[in-house]
């Protein structure tokens, strides 16, 4: 009787620990990162300014700096 309370008690524990994980599913969260923190692409527009964006130039409602901004322009 003690072998199965144990074997259920330990099952029990690593379904837990399981679930406390996440799926890593769109539940929340503060970042865009898909599972296993891979970029899915929808902040590309902050990661890279356009050609359109770099001719206008930077503005505050832009999420980098000016310095980043201006850097990045120059890559293209």
């Amino acid at each position: 009787m003690k072998t199965l309370s144990a074997f259920a008690l330990a099952l029990t524990l690593a379904s837990g620990a399981a679930f406390a994980q996440g799926s890593g599913g769109s539940g929340g969260g503060g970042t865009d990162a898909g599972p296993g923190g891979v970029n899915t692409g929808k902040d590309a527009a902050a990661q890279n300014p356009t050609t359109q964006q770099c001719a206008k130039g930077w503005d505050s409602s832009m999420r980098m700096t000016q310095a980043e901004f201006n850097e990045k322009c120059k890559k293209l």
